[in-house]
């Protein structure tokens, strides 16, 4: 049942109107007629015979169920887990971008997206044989209608319209979140591979004592919503791996229904637990897996150095015997080994974790842990505990210890008594909490410091720090967890913006040729002083192509630029102060602004051509600031009065929000461009005709398609990150996106040297350029 119950209440009709039930997935579909006799509130609230729960009006009933749906749909939980990724990447590196792109092509089946259409069709189809004979035609043709029958038509128009918004965003989100192109079978060694990975995931979900993955009343009561949205999600990323693999749903052990699903997700959804998915490029989908590229740099460096370290040790006081029996495999018989600890450990040449004394010194000594002597070794954490144990080497406590994670960052046991509200059982090892070091110290220095506004912001209790308030490494060096280089931001979005403003310090810097890009790799001039003067500099550094209508202001003033009377001659509308008073027809002043004297956002036409003027960019957010009214309100007005985005009105050029140049040319037939109505990205444009116009080039024929048209999988690179400067020098060919991630966080390894050299700098969460 939804969370706010809807009661569909006969007393307060003022016509025939339709109820079904909340229960998602149930078809009882009832018209309600007005009480003629309302005595005593008889049959008030008509209830669902067989699950026995009040009636809700389908009308107000179906916008719940629809985001429902969209928040399972587009939840932060679609992407592919990022275990399964790693996996991938580790073992099948070349199938990497067709796994991600199948993920996804198979995620909206997977989570329900086929159910929603099945439901709405059958209670439409119910919903009509609901309705008599006159009314099935009243619908049909349109005809005038009884003052009874209004709200019912309405109520059908309203569902209807609902849908199609709902699979307009379906298509669109799908449009952007894979590359059909790009979907590829997949070898047999993926698959087995991906079966393993489904069968070890399928026994992580639920409690293990439970022969169901249902989570159960008292296993809910135990444990936070957090960890039951966790357990759903499981749920939809195991049914999504079987659709992957080709096989049916049906061959899952999960006693969950989609509807049931859905139903958990109103719950999330009303608890604002749900974090929607941005699918505005692709590029996005694989942002974690391609930091991994750093981590393995940092990592990689870390073991040199360690390495290094063990090879200088004065081995020959420790032992003067380096012999060990050895054999390479079980058969063999043993035969003596001259083992040298000058050298690094292999595994088959020189397998020093065989010697009790040299691996007894790394662990006890040195205080390295299991996991950092088989990274040295060149093996399994399993064979060094397994030697260890042979060698009666005794297990350290976890008091204290450290290690760097998968990510790059340092890891630390908590110290006993510790106990984090927000935190779940899955973040405790041996009876306490594995926590990053950066959020332990930052959290340490806000409880001492409570008087601080951060601290009262992000802190809970005032011990322990929100799990969802992100820690900043201010040089991006993930071991360096120096106070001084730390900031915490209240919310995820002012991270984001913080890595925003960055690289727009990188662009200001490429212009001014401190940071070149030369044969594909950016490189740092650290011997250089900027010969312009001031003048120069800030024609150099220009505004970027900035939405000159992302101002409401600027939006109001073209407004009334608008030569109103040859696009609409009648600008009466019906109007009432409230639903005491009668109507009155007001007449509207398009050159006026919008304001509650003046709504112009009641009259469609207005509306219309506001809405889908590519040029504001007019979201219901924005159509709320520019008329004075919430963006509820906004989007009421629009749907009531049926104003769909998608038209355009003639403008050949502008500019996004993110400063992304967008052009229509003329008898253009690119099929990308067709999907959009004719719009495409000015900077993939001018690559298409450059290289048009050398067709002979091995390039061209690398990266166009037969009828000369930019394959959809070449990714163009803006060399200064400036969007809108889309001159062919500026431009960039790459051919996939975790080549133009890689290529972007390549700069961020100069952030630590710009900052000592005070070349940017960081202040309340952003950073400039000090020039």
């Amino acid at each position: 049942m939804i969370s706010s119950n809807i009661r569909a209440t006969r007393k307060r009709l003022k016509g025939d109107r339709v109820a079904i039930c909340p229960k998602y997935g149930c078809h009882t579909v009832e018209k309600l007629k007005p009480l003629k006799f309302g005595l005593f509130g008889i049959q008030k609230y008509p209830k669902c015979k067989e699950h026995k729960i009040h009636l809700v009006f389908a009308d107000e009933f179906i916008g719940d169920f629809l985001q429902s749906v969209n928040a399972c749909l587009y939840d932060i939980s679609v992407l592919p887990p990022k275990d399964l990724l790693n996996l991938i990447k580790k073992s099948c590196p070349e199938i990497l971008s067709s796994f991600i792109n199948r993920w996804m092509y198979c995620s909206p089946i997977g989570r329900g997206a086929d159910m929603v259409h099945r439901y709405l069709d059958s209670l439409s189809r119910a919903y009509i044989k609901s309705l008599t004979l006159r009314q099935q035609k009243s619908i049909k043709d349109n005809l005038s209608l009884k003052k009874r029958d209004k709200l019912i038509i309405l109520g059908f128009k309203k569902i209807e319209m609902e849908f199609i918004e709902f699979l307009k965003k379906l298509y669109d989100i799908s449009e952007n979140s894979y590359d059909i192109e790009e979907i590829k079978h997949f070898p047999q060694k993926a698959k087995n591979l991906i079966q393993h990975w489904l069968e070890a995931f399928l026994n992580t979900i639920g409690p293990k004592n439970f022969n169901s993955v249902r989570p159960t009343e008292e296993y809910e009561e135990e444990n936070s919503i957090f960890v039951k949205k966790r357990e759903y999600d499981k749920i939809l990323q195991a049914r999504t791996c079987i659709l992957l693999l080709g096989k049916s749903l049906a061959e899952i052990p999960i006693n969950l229904s989609v509807f049931e699903l859905f139903l958990a997700y109103r719950e999330f959804l009303d608890a604002g637990i749900c974090q929607n998915l941005k699918f505005n490029e692709k590029n996005h989908l694989e942002d974690d897996i391609e930091f991994n590229n750093q981590i393995l740099e940092i990592k990689t460096s870390r073991i040199k150095e360690i390495k290094e370290e063990i090879r200088n040790i004065e081995w020959e006081k420790i032992s003067s015997d380096w012999t060990i029996e050895y054999r390479f495999r079980y058969p063999e018989p043993f035969t003596k080994l001259l083992l040298d600890p000058k050298k690094d450990c292999s595994k088959d040449e020189n397998p020093l974790y065989w010697h009790n004394k040299w691996l007894r010194y790394l662990y006890e000594e040195i205080e390295l842990s299991y996991r950092q002597i088989a990274e040295i070794c060149g093996v399994d954490k399993r064979t060094i505990i397994y030697w260890a144990k042979k060698h009666k080497i005794p297990k350290k406590e976890n008091t204290g210890r450290e290690w760097v994670d998968n990510h790059g960052y340092i890891r630390a046991y908590t110290p006993k008594g510790y106990f984090h509200p927000e935190l779940t059982p899955l973040d405790r090892g041996e009876g306490r909490f594995i926590r990053r070091k950066h959020q332990l110290i930052m959290e340490e220095f806000l409880s001492k410091n409570p008087e601080l506004e951060i601290s009262k912001k992000c802190m809970i209790e005032g011990k322990y720090l929100k799990s969802d308030c992100p820690v900043h490494h201010i040089n991006f060096n993930k071991l360096d967890n120096r106070i001084e280089n730390l900031w915490v931001f209240e919310k995820q979005k002012e991270h984001y913006r913080s890595l925003e403003s960055l690289y727009n310090c990188f662009s200001d810097l490429i212009k001014l040729s401190k940071i070149v890009f030369k044969d594909g790799v950016y490189i740092l001039r650290k011997d250089f002083n900027i010969p312009y003067s001031k003048n120069k500099i800030k024609e150099i550094l220009k505004p970027r192509g900035e939405n000159f209508y992302k101002d409401i202001n600027n939006v109001k003033e073209e407004i009334k630029k608008i030569i109103w009377e040859k696009i609409y001659s009648n600008w009466t509308v019906k109007f009432r102060q409230n639903q005491f008073q009668p109507f009155i027809n007001i007449y509207l002043d398009p050159y006026s602004d919008c304001s509650e004297k003046n709504p112009l956002y009641r009259h469609r036409g207005w509306l219309n051509r506001l809405v889908n003027d590519k040029r504001f960019n007019l979201s219901d957010s924005r159509l709320g600031n520019l008329c004075g009214i919430t963006k509820d309100k906004a989007r009421g007005w629009r749907r009531q009065l049926g104003v769909s985005r998608g038209r355009d009105w003639g403008f050949k050029r502008f500019i996004n929000d993110k400063g992304r140049v967008f052009i229509k040319p003329e008898n253009y037939v690119n099929p990308v461009a067709l999907r959009n109505k004719g719009w495409i990205l000015e900077h993939r444009y001018v690559i298409e005709n450059f290289l048009n116009s050398q067709k002979s080039s091995k390039l061209a024929n690398k990266c166009l398609d037969e009828r000369g048209f930019l394959m959809s999988s070449i990714i163009i690179h803006h060399k200064n990150l400036d969007p809108s400067d889309n001159r062919i020098e500026n431009l960039s060919i790459l051919f996939s996106a975790s080549d133009h991630k890689t290529l972007e966080f390549s700069l961020l390894k100069f952030v630590e040297e710009l900052l000592r050299t005070k070349q940017i700098r960081f202040f309340n969460g952003k950073y400039s350029n000090n020039i």
